[in-house]
């Protein structure tokens, strides 16, 4: 899909070096045709997302509320592209897209030496208009729909994608329970499904393994039971 690779574009010229913090970069900066705004628009409907790594380490994607500002209490594996407020009416469904990112890589120092280790990375993604300033705490601000930008025309459908990057130090997570925050679970947790559904294939294949060993045994059995009638015959 197109907004696919534009977003992706952007991503190569995300930079960071360990210890840098960055506020409002800007990588790329677009400006959306009909078509691509309805590609965007199936896109967060039917919720794709990015998986993004630093060091090994896969996103703790926070999920903040655009419109209210409530954060979800549990974390998600994927960066989606927008959100969907339904408003109640399918004909009038509203589309927002994130279109700024603010990424916090957490870094542990190593004893007895001078250099860090990386062990957390949490993207939280958000949605600006365009003239809306950006900053690292939340503050209530208008977000980026994409049915406001079907309204208007040429360059004044042009807005930025951006990113802050915050280098966190702390001494509570070490690198041998660094992945410990990723198994915060929810009712929306992918793992959560993921481990059910592994859990239930397992037990479907013991289930099937030992109807076959039992057909197996039975077989034997009646196998032997004529075998030892057999025998009694001929005496």
């Amino acid at each position: 899909m197109s907004e696919l690779i534009l977003i992706e574009n952007c991503l190569r010229l995300v930079q960071y070096k360990v210890g840098q913090n960055k506020i409002n970069a800007n990588p790329c900066s677009r400006t959306l045709t009909d078509s691509e705004i309805k590609d965007f628009k199936d896109a967060i409907l039917y919720r794709y997302n990015f998986r993004l790594y630093v060091d090994g380490l896969p996103s703790a994607v926070l999920i903040r509320d655009p419109e209210t500002g409530a954060v979800h209490k549990d974390y998600f594996t994927g960066v989606p592209i927008g959100k969907l407020i339904n408003t109640g009416d399918v004909e009038k469904l509203r589309y927002i897209i994130y279109n700024h990112w603010n990424l916090i890589v957490k870094t542990s120092p190593i004893p007895e030496s001078k250099n860090h280790r990386i062990v957390g990375f949490e993207v939280e993604p958000r949605s600006y208009a365009p003239g809306e300033n950006v900053n690292l705490e939340f503050k209530q601000h208008k977000s980026l729909y994409l049915d406001d930008l079907l309204k208007l025309e040429g360059d004044k459908r042009k807005f930025d994608f951006t990113y802050s990057i915050q280098t966190v130090v702390t001494k509570e997570t070490m690198w041998s329970n660094r992945m410990d925050h990723y198994m915060k679970f929810g009712n929306e947790n992918i793992h959560l499904a993921a481990i059910l559904l592994s859990l239930g294939i397992i037990v479907t294949l013991a289930v099937i393994l030992c109807g076959i060993m039992k057909r197996g045994l039975n077989q034997d059995f009646i196998n032997i039971a004529k075998s030892k009638l057999s025998t009694n015959k001929r005496r």
